[in-house]
């Protein structure tokens, strides 16, 4: 019996204990309730006194805005619109010096010259420009999917001065007016630097036109008279 004592006597004991426990994680569960709607009434106080600081701020801002302040902003858009045209013109080639014929099948033809220099892209295609004369032979368009295979091709394209059957074709960036004027000033310095310098290779790279000796020649991607 006294073994029987001592059992229930732990038994009550350990019930009150976990009573305690349960009563102790209740306080615990009410103190972060409370903790938590404190910080929520922070956080919200300070969210309203921001966003209300930031509207007062920008039309305090606007009121006072001066003509050069429109002018920058004006100067922002323009060069957003730059980046993506010139994002745009990234996936795109032009092919000069491709014989233009009646009825014409463009799509073949542009894939054989790629297939010559190892690519077999998907790509859209059409002539640009107007059609002057019988002879004269408009540029080609194309469009790739992505940025990298106009690359690879570009860095290709100068195998085409061996080819026998597209030895006249030559392949540029798709350039905007700009550029293209800042590329025919180019051209015409690398010409004159040639025919001054004719020990040297002379090329076009990243917008400059460089110079090494024949005997220093490496392989580039150098944009030659494109």
């Amino acid at each position: 019996m006294h073994m029987l004592g001592i059992v229930d006597k732990s038994k009550t004991e350990v019930i009150r204990a976990q009573q305690k426990v349960v009563k102790l994680q209740e306080e615990l569960l009410v103190r972060k309730d409370e903790e938590l709607k404190i910080l929520q009434s922070n956080v919200t106080s300070t969210v309203q006194n921001t966003v209300q600081h930031e509207i007062r701020s920008y039309s305090e801002a606007v009121k006072t805005a001066s003509p050069q302040s429109t002018f920058c902003q004006e100067n922002l858009k323009t060069v957003v619109r730059d980046v993506i045209e010139k994002e745009d013109r990234s996936k795109n080639l032009i092919i000069h010096g491709l014989k233009e014929e009646t009825g014409e099948l463009l799509q073949e033809k542009v894939s054989c010259l790629f297939e010559e220099l190892g690519e077999k892209p998907k790509v859209e295609v059409c002539r640009i420009g107007r059609e002057i004369t019988e002879e004269s032979v408009r540029p080609v368009k194309v469009v790739f999917s992505n940025s990298t295979s106009p690359r690879m091709i570009l860095q290709r394209s100068k195998n085409l001065k061996q080819s026998d059957q597209h030895k006249t074709v030559y392949i540029s960036p798709d350039r905007t007016l700009e550029e293209r004027t800042i590329h025919k000033q180019l051209v015409l310095i690398l010409k004159k630097k040639r025919a001054d310098e004719p020990g040297s290779h002379h090329f076009i790279k990243d917008g400059k036109v460089c110079s090494v000796g024949r005997t220093d020649i490496m392989t580039d991607n150098s944009e030659d008279h494109r």
